[in-house]
């Protein structure tokens, strides 16, 4: 990867947040190029968590965005540590580079479907939870405030960073 000299989009998961960067190799060290951390997306309205699926497309596709505006166009993945499991949040970072116009080499049936992108299985886990509650609440215990639809929410926020980042190129 070193020697071809090219970019690499690098993606990283911590306890709370994923974390992806465009980093160009140089003689004194690493430059990073673009990033982005999931912790950025509540400024695009986000409500939902920094780590799950959605997150890490939306934050693939912001870092993404803020290469192509620095006139990155191609980089190579470098997912570090994580395991390479197709489907899985990792590669929804990557995904969301590539949507964003980063060409990125790699099989792309890796990636999540897009019900998996959205927050789809989110949204159906809620509202199983939610009918749980609903009956516990028939029995006479609290219910807790309603919870946000994530695939309603994930494309308002898509849709803001493609046009307030995705303008700027």
């Amino acid at each position: 990867m070193l020697a071809s000299g090219s970019p690499r989009i690098v993606v990283r998961k911590s306890t709370r947040y994923f974390t992806v960067q465009v980093v160009s190799p140089r003689t004194g060290g690493d430059v990073v190029q673009a990033s982005a951390v999931s912790k950025e997306l509540s400024g695009y309205d986000w409500a939902g968590g920094f780590k799950n699926t959605p997150a890490a497309y939306l934050t693939g596709l912001l870092a993404g965005l803020k290469a192509k505006a620095k006139g990155i166009e191609r980089a190579i993945p470098d997912i570090g540590l994580s395991p390479s499991v197709a489907s899985s949040r990792v590669f929804a970072a990557l995904r969301g580079a590539v949507d964003a116009g980063l060409e990125i080499s790699g099989d792309q049936s890796v990636y999540p479907p897009e019900s998996r992108i959205t927050g789809q299985h989110i949204k159906e886990y809620l509202e199983a939870k939610q009918r749980g509650l609903e009956e516990q609440a028939e029995k006479g215990l609290p219910l807790p405030a309603r919870t946000i639809d994530v695939p309603s929410q994930f494309e308002h926020v898509k849709n803001r960073i493609i046009s307030e980042v995705g303008k700027a190129e």
